[in-house]
């Protein structure tokens, strides 16, 4: 799926940027987090290391996490950890609202079209932080998760392969 997957989006930068932080006791810790593309491995440098740290990361279903599995609030297991991804470079968070704004477009007019095939019309995702996208909400800070609106479209496209 994910080969398919990949074909929805624009072309992945080589290194997409996070950052996250955490409280330890009265210390505040920072964590970068750089996610390369063509490897699919993570750079992680915490505020007091002199490397990094290399990291092939799995999502919770044990496949590897691709570029559009990340997203700002989203999470990854470091080294055991859930981690947060707290912020993320303005690159970054423009090819995710970039892609975010084109693919639900996508979904919406696969939906217009569907919806004449069915008895009753339906619409996937309109709710949570993708009701911000149905409500046409600008700036989204790449909060928002595009591989979900992709599964989606996959989805979508695939039942109306059946009416086409």
């Amino acid at each position: 799926m994910a080969a398919s997957l990949q074909g929805l989006f624009t072309p992945i930068p080589e290194v997409l940027e996070f950052e996250s932080w955490w409280h330890e006791r009265d210390l505040k810790r920072y964590m970068l987090i750089l996610y390369f593309h063509s490897s699919g491995t993570f750079k992680v440098l915490v505020d007091d290391s002199k490397t990094p740290l290399t990291v092939h990361p799995m999502t919770r279903t044990s496949e590897p996490v691709r570029a559009w599995n990340l997203h700002v609030g989203g999470t990854v297991d470091i080294l055991g950890r859930t981690t947060t991804l707290m912020s993320a470079t303005m690159r970054t968070v423009s090819w995710l609202d970039e892609n975010a704004k084109r693919l639900w477009k996508m979904k919406t007019t696969l939906e217009a079209k569907l919806n004449k095939f069915r008895a009753q019309p339906k619409t996937a995702l309109d709710f949570g932080s993708f009701k911000h996208m149905a409500d046409n909400k600008v700036c989204y800070g790449g909060k928002i998760d595009i591989g979900r609106i992709a599964d989606c479209v996959a989805a979508l496209e695939m039942e109306l392969s059946q009416y086409q």
